[in-house]
């Protein structure tokens, strides 16, 4: 820990460059700001009284030390150089602005301050600089400080969230993703916080059987790794079983079959080959895991097309390869909108994926249908699927941009029609130029 006297002032002698060498050993000259956490208990009442006792011991010295190395420089000024020079370190402004505050007066304070503000992305990147800068009332979230023994990370991240949260998911989840900590230092952390929840009657959430079948498998072995956690968090029906994980086990076989399927019905309707989609939904049961399962999946997407690579998942047994797209307009039948609203029960359907491709020309010339409603991959098939005289109609009907620039329809009405449709749509004098 430094002092007040382990730097010797800037001899008259000394070169800028001597001065900053001096000034940047100083700085590095941290406290044990690891140490002073690891013997604290962020259950602990009190805990942050305790906390500002002992980080205050710990950074005392850490001022008046880097004070030293230009005693005779006004003291703003060597905040500037000593806040210029640790610009890029997080924990040394965490701890140049925690000493300062407990040394510096209120004129100091104010303008490490306005350096806090300035540097706060920087002080950001360490979750330790951040404890400093900004102390909280309750434990603060330690899990990427890499100073720590892991223990002592998950325990900080579970305390951490112990005074917002109540899902058991987001425990699991926090003390899973902590870097290096065994499954036992896990399990006896999420044990220890279930007790202090217990302690201030704070209600954990349990997982739901779906939620918990949702899980990856690394969450899931954390929670099966131990009787005990597994009673606290699992749902009833899960925990009561002679043996939980082989029944889990069996479920998530069956959530990856659903998964495929899933994946299956996505591509077929990318490509809009409802007939595929039909023959992937038939054999399913649907429950709350098969809804879960494909809300994974995004309906609109599917139905805007996006992201649609057929070769990434078309796995059904009866289809080695991926839906290819139709080459025509085929309805979407009864029975498959059925099973669609019953595995994505907030889907939109397309209205005129009911239709024919008649019906649809008729309801588009009737203004029941507007020709912003045809999805771009609709089009195509329905271009291809009317026949030459509805898209006659359509032309007379003023939709001449549902007609491709190709279609024959084009030769079927006079040239003073095509010149007024393409006064409005300039586009359209390649139709005139092959008419003449």
């Amino acid at each position: 820990m430094p002092s007040s006297t382990s730097s010797k002032p800037v001899a008259k002698h000394e070169t800028r460059q001597e001065a900053g060498a001096r000034l940047h050993s100083t700085l590095m000259m941290l406290p044990d700001i690891c140490q002073a956490f690891s013997s604290l208990d962020p259950y602990a009442d009190g805990f942050e009284n305790t906390r500002d006792a002992t980080l205050a011991a710990c950074v005392r010295d850490y001022w008046p030390g880097v004070r030293s190395v230009f005693p005779d420089m006004p003291e703003d000024l060597v905040l500037r150089h000593a806040w210029g020079e640790a610009f890029s370190k997080p924990l040394v402004l965490g701890v140049l602005c925690s000493s300062i505050r407990l040394w510096g007066g209120s004129r100091l304070s104010a303008l490490v301050d306005d350096f806090v503000r300035i540097s706060s992305t920087q002080i950001a990147q360490d979750s330790l600089a951040m404890a400093l800068v900004w102390p909280t009332r309750t434990a603060p979230d330690l899990a990427q400080a890499d100073g720590l023994m892991p223990g002592m990370r998950v325990r900080y991240t579970l305390a951490h969230l112990l005074s917002h949260e109540t899902s058991a998911h987001t425990f699991v989840a926090a003390a899973r993703a902590v870097k290096s900590a065994s499954v036992y230092v896990k399990r006896r952390e999420l044990l220890r916080m279930l007790q202090e929840a217990d302690r201030r009657g704070v209600r954990i959430r349990r997982y739901s059987e779906t939620q918990f079948l949702m899980r990856s498998p690394e969450e899931q072995a954390l929670v099966l790794s131990g009787p005990k956690l597994a009673d606290c968090l699992l749902p009833s029906s899960v925990a009561r079983l002679p043996d939980a994980a082989e029944w889990v086990a069996s479920r998530c076989q069956h959530r990856d079959r659903v998964e495929k399927t899933a994946e299956n019905v996505f591509v077929a309707l990318s490509v809009r080959n409802f007939g595929a989609a039909e023959r992937s939904l038939t054999p399913i049961s649907v429950d709350a895991l098969t809804r879960a399962v494909f809300a994974q999946q995004s309906f609109a997407d599917a139905v805007k097309n996006r992201s649609a690579d057929p070769s990434r998942s078309f796995s059904s047994p009866s289809h080695r390869r991926p839906p290819a797209a139709p080459k025509r307009w085929t309805p979407l039948s009864p029975g498959t909108q059925q099973l669609l609203a019953a595995v994505w029960p907030r889907c939109a359907i397309p209205r005129y994926w009911s239709m024919t491709a008649s019906d649809i020309a008729s309801a588009l010339r009737a203004g029941d249908l507007h020709a912003h409603d045809i999805l771009p991959p609709d089009l195509r098939l329905l271009r291809a699927t009317w026949t030459r005289r509805e898209q006659v109609e359509l032309l007379r009907a003023g939709l001449h941009n549902l007609i491709a620039a190709t279609a024959k329809a084009w030769n079927d009405i006079s040239l003073t029609e095509i010149i007024t449709i393409a006064a409005q749509w300039p586009e359209f004098a390649a139709i005139i130029e092959r008419r003449m």
